[in-house]
């Protein structure tokens, strides 16, 4: 009985890990920052394509 229960158990951990990793966020790398500084060298750059010299004066600061 004891073994049947710790099956049971074990099997659910590990649907439950498969739909964690199945539902998991995936992070887009031109435009993420997966690290402090963007990378790990600490560039700080990032590769958004949405501004541009175009709307470069339209942009507001959002955080001080």
């Amino acid at each position: 009985m004891l073994r049947i229960r710790f099956v049971k158990t074990l099997l659910v951990t590990a649907v439950l890990a498969l739909v964690a990793v199945a539902c998991a966020q995936e992070t887009d790398n031109t435009t993420g920052w997966p690290f402090v500084g963007s990378d790990q060298g600490h560039t700080k750059y990032s590769a958004a394509e949405e501004i541009t010299a175009a709307n470069l004066g339209d942009l507001e600061m959002v955080w001080k």
